[in-house]
């Protein structure tokens, strides 16, 4: 069905990793919009840290990505996104990566998903390859 659904979310939190006492926020807006078996996806979320390591007081990040994806067959599914997160101390470095995901459902409740993670130039990050397979019964 061709649908167009706009969503706002929010978490808030406390970690605790001895000495220190983290807490967070991160307050979020995410759209789709699904065209038949195209489906697009991307949201845009805000967070504050006010505790992150030992010398840090506050750590402000924006992050964002846009999503697509197509559904080939019932079982087979590409999807590409672009996503970033900014941080807002010189020291934290910013990513900027590119994903390419195949999932394939061989049989029912189980999923096989390849994802190949690809840092771009300004990132100094590695690429990365997952293989994850997921299975319910």
């Amino acid at each position: 069905d061709n649908a167009i659904t706009v969503g706002q979310f929010g978490y808030f939190g406390t970690s605790t990793m001895a000495p220190r006492h983290n807490q967070f926020w991160r307050l979020g807006w995410d759209t789709r919009l699904s065209f038949g078996a195209l489906d697009f996806y991307g949201a845009v979320v805000k967070g504050r840290d006010d505790k992150p390591s030992a010398t840090v007081r506050q750590l402000d990040t924006w992050s964002w990505f846009v999503e697509a994806d197509y559904v080939v067959f019932p079982w087979l599914q590409p999807v590409i996104r672009y996503e970033q997160v900014t941080y807002d101390k010189a020291f934290a470095t910013d990513r900027d990566n590119l994903v390419l995901s195949l999932l394939l459902w061989p049989r029912a409740n189980i999923k096989l998903a390849l994802e190949g993670l690809i840092t771009l130039e300004d990132s100094d990050a590695n690429s990365q390859l997952l293989a994850d397979l997921t299975y319910a019964f």
